[in-house]
């Protein structure tokens, strides 16, 4: 459970959602206040828990699980300057979460790539 808060996180970021915004989206089955814990650690979802989230993220359960992979530093919005920070996180996640995924299907299928870049823990060629 290790990769869980910060997962959650991503989770909420990816869909847009402040805290609040989440807890209600539960229709306030889980608090403002325990979502922050949730996502600092301090507490442990249980099934129930997670299944809510789950529903209301559209993500699956080993999302939760999976270890982050890749990584965004000084991401700059040249032509979306006007961008919300919430809207800018937003891109990131869902950037971050089609990356993974992209990254994961090329090692399940072995296929090589020559990347710009290098994701973390990812072995290549």
């Amino acid at each position: 459970m290790n990769y869980f808060p910060e997962r959650l996180k991503n989770a909420r970021k990816m869909r847009g959602f402040s805290l609040q915004e989440l807890s209600d989206s539960l229709q306030q089955s889980i608090s403002k206040q325990d979502l922050n814990r949730l996502e600092t650690g301090q507490k442990q979802p249980d099934s129930e828990i997670l299944s809510k989230l789950c529903s209301t993220l559209h993500v699956t359960l080993d999302y939760f699980f999976r270890k982050k992979t890749v990584l965004l530093e000084n991401v700059e919005f040249r032509k979306l300057k006007k961008l919300t920070v919430k809207e800018k996180e937003k891109v990131k996640g869902q950037t971050i979460e089609y990356l993974e995924r992209y990254l994961e299907l090329e090692n399940l299928l072995g296929i090589k790539h020559n990347l710009l870049f290098i994701p973390m823990n990812i072995k290549l060629g």
